[in-house]
């Protein structure tokens, strides 16, 4: 087996530092398609799935790390458009809502898919 094909196993450090370096890139006007937001955003996925893993519920920083996840994930609602939701049907509230303000390929993605106007910061 060779070290390229082999799963990469991050901390819920790495995770949580993902997530801060998305939710950065969001605040500073997202400049790529959806497509790459809806996998970047993907990273807030496997955060929630430690945070409901009965395994990670005996540790002690489990406190902390979820005082953490709160802090970016409130940072994150204050940059979505309110009252627009989009796919439903996700369990997931981030993946519900549409950033309100972005570069144009994420908004003219957000318009196509949704029919949501998305406003872009001009440079």
């Amino acid at each position: 087996m060779n070290n390229s094909s082999a799963a990469t196993v991050r901390s819920p450090a790495a995770h949580l530092g993902q997530w801060d370096l998305v939710i950065r890139e969001c605040e500073d006007g997202y400049s790529s398609s959806i497509y790459e937001y809806d996998n970047d955003i993907g990273v807030r996925d496997q955060i929630q799935r430690l945070l409901d893993a009965p395994e990670f519920q005996q540790y002690a920083e489990l406190g902390e790390f979820r005082r953490e996840v709160d802090n970016i994930d409130a940072r994150f609602r204050a940059i979505l458009r309110p009252v627009v939701e989009v796919k439903a049907d996700s369990p997931y509230w981030w993946r519900r809502g549409v950033l309100a303000s972005a570069g144009r390929e994420y908004a003219d993605d957000v318009e196509a898919l949704y029919g949501v106007h998305i406003d872009v910061p001009q440079s």
